[in-house]
């Protein structure tokens, strides 16, 4: 299995969606490589949140602080070639290694910037997931 990183910080739960299914225009993607993209999603962020507040009231009796952040999203390297299957199987080892449940995924694959190499701007590409 090749080697990768894995970047995790709390989830800006207004954002999150909105970027990962591209329902706003961002200046380094690349609207004709958007198609290249996968997802797999169990539940929306929202739906999420509101089951861990729901939850946290029951047995706390008080409701979830403002500032609370209780959904972490972690943003991994990936190649050209990466799918989703493989990113579930590695879901699936964080899973059952760190106890951390999973429930959406998906890959960049139109994310980049130009990057000048001499001559002229050349495409670079991010690609994670």
């Amino acid at each position: 299995m090749a080697k990768t990183s894995i970047n995790v910080r709390a989830c800006n739960i207004g954002s999150a969606e909105r970027h990962n299914l591209r329902s706003k225009e961002l200046d380094y993607i690349r609207p004709e490589l958007t198609n290249r993209n996968e997802q797999w999603v169990e539940r929306s962020i929202p739906e999420v949140h509101q089951d861990i507040a729901e939850k946290y009231k029951a047995a706390t009796g008080q409701g979830l602080q403002k500032k609370a952040t209780p959904i972490r999203e972690g943003v991994v390297v990936i190649q050209e070639n990466t799918t989703i299957s493989q990113l579930r199987e590695l879901a699936n080892r964080l899973e059952q290694r760190f106890g951390i449940h999973t429930f959406q995924i998906h890959t960049h694959k139109d994310e980049g910037a130009a990057v000048w190499n001499g001559l002229e701007n050349e495409w670079k590409p991010n690609y994670h997931a």
